[in-house]
């Protein structure tokens, strides 16, 4: 009875799979449904925290309709407690995961912003060139490889390819990174 009323440890996922282990022990007591709606929650509460603090020992000692009242009402407390547990773990790990993909986001396009700086203002003098070859009727492939050659041009494309981000901009993608946590 010790090992299922342990506190949760870090939310982790590994601590919430125990955490769900120890709510399938209790739901194999099968217990009755409903029980707790039908005994005054008082009752329960006082039960409940009377066999907490028994040994088994003391429990044996019990008449058998009253051990089997507080060990149903210990249970109960239990379940609610795990589950309340269970879910309190799930938000913080959950939320662990949504400020590591907004921080890895950030982090990402923090190291980027140089190499992203560098092709907006290539990109903007090579729109600038073919504003002024269009304006002169000159041609433009002229014009770009008077800025940059044509090669490097090309590699430049590429480049900015893998710097353009999703169009939502968010670091919402990032979350599929702890797929195996989340998994």
């Amino acid at each position: 009875m010790i090992w299922l009323r342990q506190p949760p440890s870090a939310s982790t996922a590994r601590h919430l799979l125990e955490h769900i282990e120890r709510l399938k022990l209790i739901n194999a007591l099968n217990l009755p449904d409903k029980l707790e709606r039908q005994i005054h929650q008082n009752w329960l509460l006082k039960l409940g925290r009377e066999g907490v603090q028994m040994t088994a020992q003391h429990l044996r000692d019990l008449e058998a309709v009253r051990r089997y009242a507080t060990l149903a009402a210990v249970g109960m407390q239990t379940r609610a407690t795990l589950i309340d547990e269970i879910v309190d773990m799930h938000e913080r790990a959950t939320g662990a995961l949504f400020n590591r993909a907004k921080r890895n986001h950030a982090e990402e396009f923090q190291q980027s912003g140089k190499a992203i700086n560098e092709k907006v203002r290539l990109y903007w003098k090579i729109g600038e060139a073919l504003v002024e070859a269009k304006q002169r009727g000159s041609d433009p492939s002229a014009a770009i490889e008077a800025i940059i050659p044509w090669g490097d041009f090309t590699r430049s494309i590429t480049e900015a390819q893998k710097l353009a981000k999703a169009e939502d901009f968010d670091y919402l993608n990032r979350i599929g990174d702890s797929y195996a946590q989340i998994r």
